[in-house]
């Protein structure tokens, strides 16, 4: 027998933990019997090794996984993996109603992406409607019983999306009509980011009525969201996005925070998300690390050690208080639930997204540069289109930089335009999110640890 090449361990205090990074089984031992045990393995003649004891350990790790008759039972079980996840299934789309944005935010990497600052440029209601369309249309092509197992999402992006309100409302009410039709599935979610600074009540009704998820865009206490949410005149927008968010969660609507995280703020994380549950009372919220865009450089070489260290602390006081924090609990539910996690964005071969100059791409984040983006037109058809093959095998089993990572089940290959503007491909690895995964699975399995102690 050979120990899987997805067999990794780890220790701390005494314990050694064996974990299998193709499907999160894990098994722990002492210290001292992992030394025995390895060591009578490694000596296939000991008699220990032929033993009661030796014989119900190997019998386990066999079950898991972890020993294998030869690596060609670890090639085939990664190439199942490929099979299985290889081929685009649309189910997300996003609507970029703007390309223009009344806020100057110092790190957006969406406005960052131009050369100079975009004009509104607000894309039409009919163009919209062309898009709804082509999602409804697109989600009948997926086998029913894959598209029933998949979240659908539609998203409204930008810019900032409610400067081009009535499109946004008519949007909507389109795709309350088509769901009540039965021509797009009824579990359909309707997501809007918006930094709320235009925010009234009659809006936030709407919002309501329709059960869309919104993410109001708050970094934290004034000092840290005004330093760089703010006005193109410098001006802070702090009282107007905490106004939107209370405006929104009394008009009963499904709200959270989107907050990204600084390099002046990352070490400021519990403290933020303290403040967020005790004075804004959040329920849900996600922490969005920065992205790397044209001249916006992150200058703190350890920035992605913090982020990743930081990130587990404010799950624990999350966890504690029953608040759902969106970036670690996508890892914490596939390590939880045992299934491989393939992609952590939704862009490898899941989303389409439509832009207001009538452009269908991968990824918001290249719609300014328009590459992997195309126009839309009636021979379009994400299925054959080579972007969306490309990007649909664009995950950690496929890249061969991954495969010998502990984290290779539960990364998601974080973000392409991250690896492409870091390390000049889609194909590298996202090294920032290598820390978070990397660091989250270690967390997990010692926490694991812990709970079976108590």
């Amino acid at each position: 027998m050979l120990f899987s090449k997805y067999c990794h361990n780890f220790s701390k205090n005494g314990h050694v933990a064996l974990y299998n990074a193709l499907n999160h089984e894990v098994v722990f031992f002492s210290q001292s019997l992992w030394q025995k045990f390895n060591k009578n393995f490694h000596n296939p003649d000991s008699a220990k090794l032929k033993s009661s004891a030796s014989k119900i350990i190997s019998n386990k790790l066999i079950k898991g996984g972890f020993l294998i008759s030869n690596y060609s039972d670890d090639d085939k079980i990664l190439e199942q993996k490929r099979k299985e996840f290889s081929e685009p299934c649309i189910s997300n789309m996003y609507l970029l109603l703007n390309e223009g944005c009344n806020l100057a935010c110092s790190y957006c990497f969406f406005e960052g992406n131009f050369a100079k600052r975009p004009p509104l440029n607000p894309m039409s209601l009919s163009f919209a409607k062309k898009a709804i369309d082509f999602y409804s249309n697109i989600l009948k092509k997926v086998d029913p019983i894959v598209i029933s197992e998949r979240q659908k999402l539609i998203n409204f992006y930008g810019g900032e999306p409610l400067l081009n309100r009535d499109v946004f409302e008519g949007s909507v009410i389109y795709i309350s009509e088509l769901i009540k039709k039965g021509n797009i599935p009824l579990d359909t979610r309707i997501s809007l980011n918006t930094n709320g600074t235009i925010m009234d009540g009659k809006l936030a009704k709407f919002i309501a009525k329709h059960k869309i998820e919104v993410g109001v865009s708050i970094d934290g206490p004034k000092l840290i969201h005004d330093r760089n949410r703010k006005y193109v005149n410098g001006s802070g927008t702090f009282k107007k996005a905490v106004r939107a968010f209370k405006m929104l969660r009394d008009a009963g609507a499904n709200v959270g925070v989107s907050c990204t995280v600084s390099e002046s703020t990352v070490d400021k994380m519990p403290e933020i998300l303290n403040w967020l549950i005790d004075v804004l009372g959040i329920k849900g919220m996600g922490f969005n690390p920065l992205i790397e865009h044209r001249d916006f450089k992150i200058v703190d070489g350890a920035y992605a050690v913090k982020i990743a260290k930081n990130l587990i602390e404010c799950f624990k006081i999350a966890r504690d208080k029953n608040i759902y924090e969106d970036r670690m609990m996508r890892k914490v539910k596939a390590f939880v639930g045992g299934y491989f996690y393939d992609r952590d964005c939704s862009a490898i071969g899941r989303q389409i997204v439509f832009g207001p100059n009538e452009t269908v791409g991968v990824c918001m984040t290249y719609y300014a540069t328009g590459k992997y983006f195309v126009k839309f037109d009636k021979d379009f058809d994400p299925f054959t289109n080579h972007i969306w093959t490309e990007w649909s095998k664009r995950m950690p089993v496929n890249i061969p930089k991954c495969l010998g990572c502990e984290a290779l089940g539960i990364c998601g290959g974080g973000c392409p335009f991250n690896a492409d503007i870091r390390n000049g491909s889609i194909w590298e690895v996202d090294d920032f999110f290598c820390e978070h995964s990397k660091k989250t699975l270690e967390w997990l399995i010692w926490d694991l640890f812990d709970s079976m102690e108590k």
